[in-house]
């Protein structure tokens, strides 16, 4: 494995990068792991490759990376933590697999979330025809909104 210099990995799991970073940053094969805060503060991050095999995103792994725009979770990832995208201002779009979970304020209210590549390619390109006018996310596929559980007021339980 190859790791540049100020990079931190300790079995398998990614713990810090430093913070003066270039634009582009390639995480390493063999990298199962990217730990929590990993990436935090790291303002000029602005794209990521994250490998195949690589299957959790730690709680605020990229939080405040404010100039990544995109990213692209590989379909090893099973889980992306709390927060871990947050305040990353201008991450427009997120390609994530079907299964993975995803953690509370995982992304921005400003990002939308895929669940297959082709719609998220076209969104790159600028071309997907959903596109809504109003400001926040879009969320499409398996991270769709659901709908509220009706309540029964006089049991005060969900029916």
């Amino acid at each position: 494995m190859n790791v540049p210099p100020g990079v931190i990995i300790e079995d398998g799991v990614l713990k810090n990068c430093p913070k003066g970073i270039e634009v582009h940053f390639d995480v390493p094969d063999g990298v199962k792991e990217i730990g929590r805060e990993s990436f935090a503060g790291c303002a000029s991050l602005a794209s990521i490759h994250i490998p195949e095999g690589c299957t959790h995103i730690g709680d605020w792994a990229f939080w405040a990376c404010k100039a990544l725009t995109n990213v692209r979770m590989p379909d090893s990832c099973e889980e992306i933590g709390t927060e871990a995208f947050g305040r990353c201002e201008n991450l427009r779009a997120a390609l994530v697999p079907e299964t993975c979970n995803v953690g509370v304020y995982a992304f921005p209210d400003s990002c939308r979330i895929f669940d297959n590549i082709a719609d998220y390619r076209r969104h790159l390109a600028g071309n997907l025809a959903e596109e809504r006018a109003s400001d926040g996310v879009e969320i499409v596929g398996m991270h769709a909104p659901q709908p509220e559980p009706s309540v029964d007021y006089r049991g005060g339980r969900d029916i």
